[in-house]
């Protein structure tokens, strides 16, 4: 019973720091930059420098809510945005709302291929996602996929990692860096622990009654080396 408590404990230890390093990621992609803050340091925001044409919020007439769904081709809204990006845009990532007002337009569906299969990159994009993520087509050389990625907030309640009416544009072949500052403990450093990504660790206390404790140790820093691969559209 004991090891099974231990374990659980670093089991949920990790998964939190997991979930530290999603958001910091999903963060530097929706705006370039993230905010890092803890009980034991001073809240520091790391920005990427996106270009502040990268993240569009679709105006009053432009929405595509009020557009036309017999009439309206959302081809030129897309190249328009794609080529906003530093490079090569081939995948979009979209939550429900998104989905369902593209795929509410009559020319969009016409165009959509939801025969072609799926190509490696695109595989191992979304590899062990399951439901949460979907797979609905290409549009041109466009991917199509509808994410519904979550995490726990603070609270305790359930959210989306994309918020409502968010369209991410990207490159399937782009990459981030997984950097981890030091980890500040004599006893890894005892250890011979030079580098590492965790520093899982348990100790006793002495008293009535004794104690045992768990600490995962880490120190992530999700880096997006170039910030303008990505576009994102706010869509109304």
């Amino acid at each position: 019973r004991r090891l099974r408590i231990l374990t659980d404990n670093l089991k949920q230890e990790e998964k939190a720091i997991v979930q530290v390093e999603e958001m910091q990621a999903v963060s530097a992609v929706l705006n370039g930059k993230y905010t890092m803050q803890g009980e034991q340091f001073d809240t520091v925001e790391v920005d990427f420098g996106r270009s502040a044409g990268n993240n569009i919020i679709q105006a009053t007439g432009k929405k595509w809510s009020e557009q036309d769904r017999e009439t309206f081709d959302p081809t030129y809204d897309l190249d328009m945005y794609c080529d906003q990006a530093s490079g090569l845009i081939n995948i979009a990532v979209m939550d429900g709302k998104v989905w369902r007002l593209l795929n509410g337009f009559k020319l969009f569906r016409e165009k959509l291929d939801t025969r072609r299969g799926s190509n490696s990159q695109l595989e191992t994009a979304v590899k062990d996602l399951g439901a949460v993520v979907s797979f609905k087509g290409y549009y041109g050389d466009l991917a199509i996929v509808v994410a519904k990625t979550s995490y726990v907030a603070d609270n305790g309640t359930e959210k989306r990692y994309l918020p409502e009416g968010t369209l991410v544009l990207g490159n399937t072949a782009a990459e981030g860096i997984r950097c981890y500052g030091a980890i500040q403990d004599s006893q890894a450093l005892a250890e011979g622990i030079v580098a590492a990504t965790r520093y899982p660790k348990h100790w006793l206390t002495v008293g009535d009654p004794a104690n045992e404790y768990t600490m995962t140790q880490s120190a992530p820093l999700m880096v997006l080396p170039d910030p303008d691969e990505f576009v994102i559209v706010t869509v109304g």
